[in-house]
């Protein structure tokens, strides 16, 4: 895949991504995808030229500054599912219940692990 084949598919999953209405703000900049989401959760993405493959990048935003939390590298045409995942709740983060933002870095949990978590596990951690 060249840059500009990845451009385009970049470009259609941001026309995919408003056209289901994904919570938070979408913005679309030189082939990354920029995905604001309520939470304070920034998703970034595009495709890493070369090799041709997705990368997805999860940054907290903490009032001050963006904290990069995790990265992943899906195959192209994953990616879309992927950023699907998050905005069906299928993926999402978790934080300590402290009350500073200092030092709470959020988790990101698959819901499936999630749900296998013991309540008195659960009660120690919110879902942002």
């Amino acid at each position: 895949m060249d840059n500009s084949n990845a451009i385009q598919k970049m470009c259609e999953i941001y026309e995919k991504m408003l056209s289901e209405n994904f919570t938070g703000q979408l913005s679309y900049e030189d082939g990354w995808i920029i995905w604001k989401m309520p939470n304070d959760i920034i998703i970034k993405s595009t495709i890493n030229i070369p090799p041709g493959e997705g990368y997805i990048c999860a940054y907290y935003f903490d009032g001050k500054k963006e904290n990069a939390l995790t990265h992943w590298h899906p195959e192209v045409d994953e990616i879309y599912e992927d950023l699907m995942k998050i905005n069906c709740g299928e993926i999402f983060w978790i934080s300590t219940r402290r009350k500073s933002r200092a030092n709470r870095l959020p988790v990101m949990f698959e819901k499936y692990e999630w749900d296998e978590l013991s309540e008195d596990i659960k009660n120690m951690y919110i879902i942002l």
